[in-house]
């Protein structure tokens, strides 16, 4: 009964440490985007939500400034959150399409010539090229992206992102 137990305890664990030996798919990223969306540049995080074979649904959300002080030279920096949705199709060489957002709050002058901040929301499209390997390390997207200012004029604009997935 004792050898039984012992046998039936080491093919347990055997099997658990066979599992725990799969690597999944890298599901995060984080990359550092020259242009795009963000304006000059941005820090930007990604998450895999959604895999079908060789289709990728990923959303992700960054952080940019482009000026730090306003027109008094205060501290009152311009903020852009840029955030969306793309889906790619391919392995390490993948084609990526998206859709997505920017919320900038920036400060102005008023009437009375006083700094006034305001917020505006852009809109974007993108489509592009994307290197990552499906278990994590160097990423790379180059792509176009026309920015639809305030959803009223269209901006030609495109973006080369470096970073780190895992």
């Amino acid at each position: 009964m004792m050898k039984s137990n012992y046998i039936l305890f080491l093919c347990l664990s055997l099997s658990v440490i066979g599992l725990s030996q799969n690597i999944e798919n890298s599901k995060n990223s984080v990359y550092l985007d020259l242009a795009g969306i963000g304006g000059f540049g941005s820090l930007n995080y990604s998450r895999e939500f959604i895999e079908i074979g060789l289709f990728e649904f990923e959303a992700h959300a960054g952080l940019s400034t482009t000026k730090l002080n306003d027109f008094k030279t205060k501290f009152n920096p311009q903020i852009i959150i840029p955030f969306g949705v793309h889906g790619t199709f391919g392995n390490k060489h993948s084609v990526e399409v998206g859709l997505g957002s920017a919320y900038i709050s920036s400060v102005r002058a008023n009437d009375s010539y006083e700094p006034e901040r305001y917020s505006t929301i852009n809109g974007n499209t993108s489509i592009g090229y994307k290197y990552m390997k499906k278990k994590g390390g160097f990423l790379f997207k180059a792509y176009y992206s026309p920015l639809f200012e305030q959803f009223q004029r269209i901006t030609h604009w495109g973006g080369i992102s470096f970073g780190f997935a895992f």
